[in-house]
This record gives structure tokens, sequence and C-alpha cells, in this order.
């Protein structure tokens, strides 16, 4: 027997087939952290509902509980961020921000958060796609830190060099550790300690970003304690095959 209608505000996380002309959505909201729905008549011909096929959109959906499922009865897109899907790049970080928030939130504590910073890395790879490896870098930090696994550092030594520990994020100025620029540490200081609407802003030069994007992925491989390879190296590798 179905439930009363619920309706709920998220971000459109993965779209994968469901039988033969369904879809099932995984969405990450604010207060329900991570729900799945399946779209039912998708792929028909004129379906009214065939938004729902492309990820990380910002939408408001209404569902219906039935049996083990969850239906949906309406939907609209609040923010399309349609600019990710024409670039390569931003398609391969949104696709890391996706599965990293499916594996760790699901109905957690850190759901609001999470949602939050989701919209507004998705928001920014819509909006300004050439700066996807600060967006990479700075998600993975913030995500980090909202989980707990993270810190802010004051270094103290007067060096320009530092080195920390990707296990548990010692730092130190002895060669044990990940190399690691002071520049690069007053960056993750400043994504840890500002607001997801800001972060996504910093801007890095060349060295930095390679040196973050290093850094926050094998940070963050070790507190999942899974394997995570760098989207945008994993990219640059099957092109240039």
């Amino acid at each position: 027997m179905a439930s009363d209608p619920i309706s709920i505000r998220g971000v459109i996380l993965s779209s994968r087939e469901f039988k033969e002309k369904d879809r099932m959505l995984t969405v990450i909201t604010a207060d329900r952290g991570i729900v799945s729905f399946c779209v039912k008549g998708v792929a028909g011909k004129n379906a009214k509902n065939a938004f729902v096929s492309v990820p990380y959109m910002l939408c408001d959906f209404v569902i219906t509980p039935s049996g083990n499922f969850n239906y949906m009865k309406e939907g609209s897109i609040i923010e399309s961020n349609s600019k990710i899907m024409e670039s390569l790049e931003c398609m391969a970080v949104a696709g890391h921000i996706a599965r990293i928030l499916s594996d760790a939130v699901l109905q957690s504590d850190n759901a609001k958060s999470a949602y939050e910073l989701c919209v507004y890395a998705y928001y920014a790879l819509g909006k300004f796609p050439d700066r996807f490896e600060e967006i990479y870098c700075a998600f993975n930090w913030k995500f980090l830190t909202d989980m707990g696994f993270s810190t802010t550092y004051e270094p103290e030594w007067d060096a320009q060099i530092y080195y920390i520990s990707t296990e548990d994020s010692s730092i130190s100025a002895n060669r044990t550790g990940f190399k690691i620029d002071i520049r690069s540490i007053k960056a993750l200081n400043f994504i840890a300690t500002h607001e997801p609407k800001e972060i996504f802003n910093i801007k890095l030069n060349d060295l930095l970003r390679d040196e973050l994007r290093r850094f926050t992925t094998q940070y963050l491989q070790n507190q999942f304690e899974y394997e995570i390879k760098d989207p945008i190296k994993q990219l640059e590798i099957q092109l240039n095959r």
C-alpha cells in the first residue's frame, strides 16, 4: 500500500537504467541523506520526466513510498548545472564527488553539510568549468574537514616546506610524510575554515594545484581505506593512450 507523498529537494548523484524504460536515481538531500527512488517511463517516447537521465542537477521531487521502493510522482529542475556535461574534466570531477558522497553520507549526521557542499561544488563546476582542479581540491578537503578527518595547521617552524602525514594529519619539518609547500598549507586552512560558498573561488598556480590534487587524493584514500584515484589524472592517461 502506498504511503503519503514526500517532498524533497536534492542533487542527482547518479541516474541508471532500471528495467526497460525506467531510471533509478540516487539523490543527496539535506534532511534525509542519500535517497534512492524509481522514475517510471523515462525512456518512453515524449517522456515528460526525461530530465532525470542527466545527473548533477539540483531538483525538487515529490516521491511516494510503495512497498520496498520509492517512486517519483513529480519533479522539477532548480539548477541544471548543464555546463558540467560539456567538459570531460568537469564530468570526471563531478563523478568523483558523487562517488564519495554516495559512499560516505548515507543517512549520517553529516548529511546537511555534505548536501550544501555538493550544491556549491556542482554549481561552481557548471559556472566555472576552467576551475575544475581547484574545485576538486576544495571539495576533498572541506568534505574531510566536515567529516572530522582533517584539521587546520599552525606551523611552528620558519620554513617554506613541510611534511604532513596522510595517515594521522600530523605535520613536521622533518622528511617524513607528504612534502608540501607553506602556500598549500595556507590554502588548506582557508578551505577548512570557510563556508562552501567561499571556498570554490580559490585560485592556485600550477604547482599548488598539482600538489593539492595529489595530497588531498592520497589523504582521502587513507581515511576511507580503499583505492581512490585522481579522476583528472586518470582522464589524462585515457586521452593520451
